[in-house]
Order: structure tokens, then C-alpha cells, then sequence
């Protein structure tokens, strides 16, 4: 069951950014993000794509850079909505510490992507970053 209480409010009140376009450099756009939690002051983002569809060059740069950081986890998602076929998660190389990224690619469904999630949520709770 989803938390979102009214789903066409949510839809209704989804801003369009293009009017801010004019204001980066470079051709940068406003991005979205699918979903975000914090757990002792690390982060997990994620992603959700339609089967086969690309990661922008854009979002690969930003999410890249918040993950070298070394409190973001990004985790893209492939599949039909709530159909989890295929993930590619990216991660601290060495957790709270900035640097490189170590990134997996796995086939996917529910459970194992349930599983994913709890095991970030213990090794942030673990952290105990804040």
C-alpha cells in the first residue's frame, strides 16, 4: 500500500522546473528524485526507470557526485511500476568516506529488492553519522 494518501493531488501539485532553465550554466535542468530516506545522516536515493529506458547523462553526473561523497547510495531500478526487474546500485567505496564508488548490477524482483533496502538501512543505523 502506498503513503501517498491522494495520489491525483500528488500528480496535480508536481512542478514543472523549465521555467528556471535560463538560470544554469551549461544547459543544467532541474532533475527529479523517485524516492529519499536518511538514516543516521546517510542517504539512500532511488531511481525508478521504465524497462530499458536510459540513465540521462545528467542525473548520472549528479547522483555520481553525491555518492563519491561517501553518504549517498543511489539505487536505479528498472521496471514496470512496482514491477522491479533489474537494479544498479551505486555506493561509497569505503561507507562515510569520500572517494570512489563501487557500483553492482543485478536482475531484480520485490523481495530481493527488499533486501537490498534492509541492508542499507543496517549499515546506516550502524553509522551513526549524526
Amino acid at each position: 500500500m502506498s503513503n501517498l494518501r491522494n495520489k491525483e493531488r500528488m500528480i496535480a501539485s508536481t512542478w514543472e522546473w523549465d521555467f528556471l532553465n535560463g538560470c544554469f550554466l551549461r544547459g543544467i535542468k532541474m532533475g527529479d528524485v523517485d524516492g529519499i530516506v536518511e538514516c543516521s545522516g546517510f542517504f539512500l536515493v532511488l531511481e525508478t526507470k521504465n524497462p530499458g529506458a536510459p540513465k540521462p547523462v545528467g542525473q548520472r553526473i549528479l547522483y555520481e557526485a553525491m555518492v563519491k561523497t561517501g553518504l549517498f547510495t543511489v539505487i536505479y531500478i528498472w521496471g514496470k511500476t512496482n514491477q522491479p526487474e533489474r537494479i544498479e546500485i551505486m555506493a561509497p567505496e569505503s561507507w562515510g568516506e569520500k572517494g570512489d564508488i563501487k557500483t553492482t548490477k543485478s536482475p531484480t524482483d520485490e523481495k530481493h529488492l527488499q533486501a537490498v533496502v534492509k541492508t542499507w538501512f543496517t549499515k546506516a543505523n550502524r553509522g551513526k553519522r549524526v
